[in-house]
């Protein structure tokens, strides 16, 4: 039936890059199963296998690598704060290091080392998003503070995403 659609819309499908008839599969760094979407088992890995970071760059980069799979855990923001805060604070920008602005030297203390090990503990976890079923009502929680905002969608008692925002300083003022 769906190659019939797609041959009905004008659309070809390459045999040789699909799949047909298999439990799971793995696409843009998911695997997607018949109950639901989890990270594939070697980028985890790879996560877990990467070490404290060095500087700002590198802590850029694990940020972005565990962002990737944001949807997948909750309370995120609150995790991840002391080591966006750390961004914020020994961190520029090209605009600012053009203008001569100076940052904080680099530190790592045990705040920093706590968070990172946590994010890899969280991350490691074996998580798997249910499908939402648009037929049935979903359930959203949501929880604030003055730091942040957070948020779970769910379905049948199965998640379907997480949410987490940590909130700038000027919408901490606004509060």
């Amino acid at each position: 039936m769906a190659l019939k659609k797609l041959q009905d819309a004008g659309l070809k499908v390459n045999a040789a890059k699909s799949t047909f008839g298999v439990h799971e599969c793995e696409y843009l760094g998911y695997v997607l199963t018949r109950e639901g979407i989890k990270p594939q088992r070697k980028k985890i890995e790879a996560i877990l296998a990467i070490d404290p970071p060095k500087d700002v760059k590198s802590l850029r980069g694990f940020l972005g690598i565990v962002q990737y799979y944001r949807d997948l855990w909750e309370k995120r923001s609150e995790m991840l704060a002391p080591l966006s805060d750390l961004v914020a604070e020994c961190g520029t920008s090209k605009p600012q290091r053009k203008v001569g602005v100076k940052k904080a030297p680099w530190h790592w203390d045990e705040v920093h080392q706590k968070a990172f090990e946590d994010i890899k503990e969280v991350i490691a976890r074996d998580v798997v998003l249910a499908y939402p079923d648009f037929s049935k009502p979903f359930e959203i929680y949501t929880d604030a503070s003055s730091r942040q905002l957070d948020a779970v969608i769910t379905q049948n008692n199965g998640h379907i995403a997480f949410f987490s925002q940590k909130l700038s300083n000027t919408q901490k003022n606004t509060a």
